[in-house]
């Protein structure tokens, strides 16, 4: 979960029409992360119910959480989980404002990387820049390298998809009980999930560009390269990268953790299986919870471990995320804000950005604050010569994206064998609804707040008293 761009709704009020007789009284929702909390947050808004948030963790936030590290009197604050989200992402930019957080550009540190450039690829196999960008003369060598049409092809793309999901926020009627449905309306959304990116950009753009620009951003967001990744996750990534990324200051968690309102929360307690009598009981490791005519789940199935809730969804991505503060090695010591390694290249990372220069300015030699992503664990001594601290967090950070239509054989034949099935379904019983199957289509924070209130629409406008 990375770059995140796209936005939600001012409110669902306007969305659902209902009344006291046909409202659930008691409602749970499993999960307490951007899906769980808006979830909680529209039906507070819309219906007066019993609502219970169940969540195994501490806190809220679910996959969006944030740390802290004291550094020469100094205290920074960086993201383990979802990172940033965009202006034109209304929900999190209206809930900061709403609920008087402060805002800053990520990385939000609390620290600075003023006079490093913008981001550069960097070959580990032969040591060398492949390119880098930061000042006038380097953008002008990307100029000569990229030319300009190819640039403009993916963006008319992008833009395409990026018009047909922002539906969602005008067709305030909308109601659909499949994320198929979803997308019978959204044909561009649609044939993007059908090809990989380097498939569906065969022919339209270079190579260089292809392996460069688009696989850069997909490596960053999604850990996926586009011979690989389909091409709506392609879309994703580009339309994130042109836009100012802000978190909040102490972590972007507190967004969630405001929308939890007047909800009753369980922390540090895990649902291990939800059971139908007459009404919804919920097992937890700290007993059970009964009475509720109404379950929404708001975490991935295929990691929550539910028992009775066996729902085909893509595997989930490993993340090794690693937080260093050190020296840099001589390979990295002119290193921009942003490293990405080539496309199929996994070692010693898939990306790097410095978070913060420890020092008053960001020169060779200083220690510097970095974050890693990668597929395994990152050996320190490939990127430092001195290392005074570090940490690794290891997230199940969100579904493969691969295409929907089949299982592709290779890079070099692009044919494609099994049909793959349908999109993981919404209602999974009389009552009891799933939202995270949009993250089959892509995963942001905000996405799973637009499926959150769509879900919630649909729950009550099928809801029946058990």
């Amino acid at each position: 979960m990375r770059l995140f761009w796209l936005a939600l709704l001012h409110t669902a009020a306007a969305a659902v029409t209902v009344t006291v007789a046909n409202t659930p009284q008691r409602v749970a929702i499993v999960g307490a992360g951007p899906a769980g909390a808006s979830a909680a947050y529209y039906l507070d808004g819309l219906i007066d119910a019993d609502i219970h948030v169940f969540d195994r963790g501490p806190r809220a936030g679910g996959r969006t959480q944030s740390e802290t590290v004291s550094y020469n009197n100094q205290t920074l604050h960086f993201e383990t989980g979802a990172s940033m989200f965009i202006s034109v992402n209304r929900n999190l930019m209206d809930a900061a404002h709403r609920f008087n957080l402060t805002l800053c550009e990520h990385p939000c540190t609390g620290g600075h990387t003023t006079g490093l450039g913008q981001y550069g690829i960097w070959d580990p196999v032969a040591r060398k820049w492949v390119v880098r960008m930061g000042g006038w003369l380097d953008k002008a060598r990307m100029l000569w390298r990229y030319g300009l049409s190819d640039l403009r092809t993916v963006r008319r793309h992008t833009q395409t998809a990026v018009d047909e999901f922002m539906q969602s926020y005008t067709r305030f009627d909308e109601v659909f009980a499949t994320w198929d449905e979803y997308l019978e309306t959204r044909p561009a959304m649609k044939e993007a999930l059908y090809y990989r990116a380097a498939e569906y950009y065969q022919g339209k753009i270079s190579q260089r560009f292809l392996r460069e620009v688009v696989s850069l951003a997909t490596r960053v967001n999604y850990m996926q390269d586009v011979s690989t990744v389909n091409t709506l996750g392609a879309h994703i990534s580009m339309a994130a990268e042109s836009h100012t990324g802000y978190s909040i200051r102490g972590g972007n968690w507190q967004i969630f953790a405001r929308m939890l309102g007047n909800a009753t929360v369980h922390f540090n307690t895990t649902v291990t299986g939800i059971q139908r009598h007459q009404k919804y009981r919920i097992a937890t490791n700290r007993g059970s919870f009964d009475d509720f005519d109404m379950v929404i789940v708001a975490a991935p199935l295929p990691v929550a471990n539910i028992a009775g809730l066996d729902v085909h969804s893509a595997q989930f991505v490993k993340v090794y995320v690693t937080f260093a503060i050190g020296t840099l090695n001589s390979a990295f010591e002119d290193a921009p804000r942003l490293v990405v390694t080539p496309y199929h290249t996994t070692r010693p990372f898939n990306c790097m950005s410095v978070l913060a220069c420890l020092s008053t300015q960001c020169a060779k030699g200083a220690p510097v604050l970095v974050k890693m992503f990668s597929h395994q664990p990152v050996e320190l001594s490939e990127v430092f010569d001195h290392v005074e601290w570090h940490r690794e967090v290891v997230w199940d950070a969100y579904p493969a994206l691969e295409p929907r239509n089949s299982r592709y054989a290779g890079e070099e034949d692009g044919r494609y064998r099994a049909p793959r099935p349908g999109t993981v379904p919404i209602v999974l019983d009389t009552n009891l609804f799933y939202v995270n199957g949009m993250e089959s289509l892509f995963s942001t924070m905000e996405s799973q707040s637009v499926a959150a209130r769509h879900v919630v629409h649909l729950a009550l406008s099928q809801y029946k008293p058990l």
